[in-house]
């Protein structure tokens, strides 16, 4: 399950900023299903990260969906101890989010 409050690109199209979805709604996500919880972390914003991995969701997609595609600024996830998702196109893009 993913737990959005609403799909990124009407909250785009509605002149709004796509972020991560309010803890709080996570949590009632979480507690309302027995499947795995997937949430969302926008690029490179490591702290929205350590937030999802202390209301311990089973995983994190670092993703496009919220903010434009960056190259150089992914989230370091060597001090994560939760798995981490995203799209490529290629091995080579696959590996600049996983150096």
């Amino acid at each position: 399950v993913m737990a959005l409050e609403r799909i990124p690109a009407d909250i785009k199209a509605d002149g709004g900023v796509a972020r991560s979805s309010d803890p709080a709604m996570i949590v009632d996500v979480m507690n309302s299903c027995s499947v795995p919880v997937m949430a969302k972390a926008r690029i490179g914003h490591f702290y929205e990260a350590k937030i999802l991995e202390a209301l311990q969701v089973d995983c994190i997609d670092e993703s496009e969906v919220l903010t434009a595609a960056d190259e150089t600024n992914h989230i370091d996830k060597r001090p994560f101890a939760i798995p981490f998702v995203c799209g490529a196109q290629d091995l080579g893009e696959a590996l600049r989010r996983i150096a």
